[in-house]
């Protein structure tokens, strides 16, 4: 340290060529451009690396650049990160400050591969400030839909998630349907309607013992519109003995709930329950599985 010291001393009162003939017969070159540095001294650590060692003027570079963004500078850091080699520097404390439009002009300029990497973090602060559209348009533009369809699930809004899978990843919309179903049972959403929609979205990921379970749910205590429950009993019984559905919820403990829940309802119900099956048969064909339940 004190050596450093000294030398360091003994080449600044020195000229040009006498620094340089001093530190090169020394050996002394990158000691006293380190001590420099670490002085905050950067005019003479410049000077010295210049006559002395010119393979640590990036390192100079860098050390300023940093020197200059702890102090707010960051325009004049821009240019020391990128005289430093290191662009990526650069674009990274703009991205800290969120001057996207610096940032992003530094990686036209000196880095490309780095301008994805800008969106996505623009993205992620819209994102995070609740502007989801804006932040979508910029996920998108950084092919990045699926950091799009993880910020629409993470806030619960569905139907841009089903919306951005259909357009993007259509191999999810079952996934997102089941999520979205399971996401409004947590919730607990109550009433005939959020059961109905849980149960449809149950459906739409070929969960349909679980759908079933939804639409059972729904009871003249959630409400008294019988429209609403013939609809609810039409989609238990297609699910039950419907063609698409018949193998995954036959042998299911679901299939004798749904039958001993028709006999528990309410006389008028129950009646209901019975003229809904009978129409349901009717209208689909279905005399040759439902003959095949009861014998079964």
């Amino acid at each position: 340290g004190a050596a450093k010291q000294v030398a360091y001393a003994w080449a600044i009162s020195l000229n040009q060529d006498e620094a340089t003939a001093l530190l090169r017969r020394l050996n002394l070159g990158e000691a006293v451009v380190d001590y420099a540095v670490e002085a905050g001294a950067f005019v003479h650590a410049f000077q010295l690396a210049q006559i002395a060692a010119k393979h640590k003027l990036p390192d100079v570079h860098l050390k300023y650049a940093m020197f200059l963004e702890d102090s707010g500078r960051f325009q004049e850091a821009e240019g020391e990160f990128v005289n430093a080699g290191k662009p990526r520097e650069a674009i990274d404390m703009y991205l800290h400050t969120q001057d996207w439009d610096a940032a992003m002009r530094v990686a036209e300029q000196c880095d490309p591969t780095a301008i994805m990497d800008i969106l996505t973090a623009q993205a992620a602060a819209a994102a995070a400030a609740g502007q989801y559209q804006m932040a979508e348009s910029l996920f998108l533009k950084a092919k990045r839909p699926e950091a799009a369809l993880a910020m629409y699930r993470e806030a619960g809004q569905w139907q841009s998630a089903l919306r951005l899978a259909e357009a993007y990843m259509p191999g999810r919309l079952q996934e997102i349907h089941l999520e979205m179903a399971s996401n409004m049972a947590n919730v607990g959403a109550g009433g005939a309607e959020a059961a109905v929609a849980r149960a449809r979205a149950f459906e739409r990921g070929n969960d349909y013992a679980r759908a079933i379970e939804a639409y059972l749910a729904v009871t003249p205590a959630d409400t008294n519109n019988l429209d609403a429950l013939q609809q609810c009993w039409e989609q238990v019984w297609l699910a039950f003995v419907g063609d698409t559905t018949w193998s995954v919820v036959r042998d299911s403990p679901h299939h004798t709930a749904a039958l001993g829940t028709c006999s528990l309802m309410v006389p008028s119900i129950h009646s209901l329950a019975v003229h809904i099956c009978f129409s349901a048969t009717c209208a689909c064909g279905l005399w040759q599985k439902v003959l095949h339940f009861i014998t079964t």
